[in-house]
């Protein structure tokens, strides 16, 4: 409910922190039904997560591999992926049955140009120093909110009349926000509702986002930070894709590839899960084609991003993790 009030309302979040928590909870209930051990119990939790991720994002190869990824800075669970990528199999199939099972941001049918891997490259190192400054902003206004001294009931209202202000100037930062990228991706710039000139509507979007995504849920807005990182990269991605465009035409004829490589850029370097967060955007995509130029970007960003990350109860390795203290 609270999620659904956060979001229904304009709140800038999305449903897959809501969905994670709810999945998870499910695979603990599991464990508990089957008397499963602790490290069992562990991956059960993780398996729900990649399930239920999977499952809204019409991503199960990807939602089993953000399951492993997803824990870790620079390591990976490996003995989740397996039962990860069944349940999420199942969970995709039984989601899709009834929504049906055409990607999220449609099928994109453009053709790979290698000789374009460079300009990927460039647009993963300004996705990763946006993906910087995403989660330095976050945390700053949510620390921010922290020390501010009202009711904690006040501050998701002070968060919301701030994310409001910046809807006045450009509508667009409210809600998820698919429908603005799905635009982008096919050019279609006069469809968007805000006043201000196109390029700098272009320009401006992936800052006003950050602001009002951590005004929204760094006040104590409920929702998640992964569906603000896809609109906040595609949108890096559709400015860097113009300027491509501008200068290098035969390389770059459209900014639909820039798009999409800048989601997968931008929060695969901000949650340090560069191959799922990839794989689930080709997915949500249909463009696989495009594979080898987002690895590259994602790999650049993972790189420029360095140990910060927008998750912070990951930590750097197994070997960290009180969960493999005893190994």
């Amino acid at each position: 409910m609270a999620s659904a009030v956060t979001i229904g309302s304009g709140g800038s979040a999305g449903r897959e922190g809501p969905t994670a928590q709810l999945s998870a909870s499910l695979g603990s209930m599991v464990a508990d039904l089957l008397g499963l051990s602790p490290e069992d119990r562990r991956i059960a939790v993780a398996v729900g997560i990649g399930a239920g991720i999977g499952a809204i994002f019409k991503a199960p190869l990807g939602g089993a591999l953000l399951a492993a990824e997803i824990l870790y800075r620079r390591d990976m669970e490996v003995e989740v992926i397996y039962p990860a990528l069944v349940a999420s199999a199942v969970g995709y199939s039984i989601f899709g049955s009834v929504v049906g099972f055409a990607p999220v941001f449609g099928s994109y049918t453009g053709a790979f140009n290698p000789a374009a891997l460079p300009l990927y490259a460039v647009l993963g190192a300004a996705a990763g120093l946006v993906g910087l400054l995403y989660i330095r902003a976050f945390y700053g206004i949510h620390n921010a909110f922290k020390r501010l001294r009202v009711s904690p009931y006040l501050k998701p209202v002070l968060g919301g009349l701030l994310t409001g202000a910046i809807a006045l100037l450009a509508p667009e930062v409210m809600g998820i926000g698919y429908g603005w990228i799905n635009l982008l991706e096919y050019g279609r710039l006069g469809s968007f509702p805000s006043a201000l000139p196109a390029v700098y509507l272009l320009a401006l979007l992936p800052f006003l986002k950050i602001a009002a995504t951590g005004l929204t849920v760094g006040s104590g807005g409920s929702g998640g930070v992964f569906a603000p990182g896809l609109f906040i990269g595609a949108f890096v991605g559709g400015d860097l894709g113009l300027l491509f465009h501008l200068a290098f035409p035969q390389l770059a004829p459209s900014i639909a590839p820039f798009v999409i490589v800048g989601m997968a850029a931008l929060f695969g370097g901000a949650a340090k899960a560069p191959l799922s967060v990839t794989v689930m955007v080709v997915e949500m995509t249909g463009s696989f084609q495009l594979l080898p130029a987002a690895v590259i970007a994602a790999a650049v960003s993972y790189i420029v991003t360095g140990n910060d990350s927008i998750y912070r109860s990951q930590v750097p390795t197994r070997r960290d993790s009180p969960a493999h203290a005893g190994e």
